[in-house]
């Protein structure tokens, strides 16, 4: 896979999880949550936080194909 087209493609997923995230605090009416809505919320964070780390896998991939 040619890895511009996989860094448009993790770019694009981020953006996707971020804004679910985004929709589900702005769905809320306070600091509350239930113990469900907690364990949603965290799970959706950790995609995102994983998400985040592979691309800066690829950044890391990417950078040294370009020095070699």
């Amino acid at each position: 896979m040619d890895p511009k087209n996989t860094l448009v493609a993790y770019r694009a997923s981020c953006q996707a999880n971020a804004q679910q995230i985004t929709r589900f605090i702005a769905g809320q009416k306070g600091f509350n949550l239930s113990l469900n809505e907690a364990e949603e919320l965290n799970a959706m964070v950790g995609v995102l936080v994983d998400q985040i780390d592979d691309m800066e896998d690829l950044w890391d991939d990417i950078i040294e194909i370009i020095h070699r």
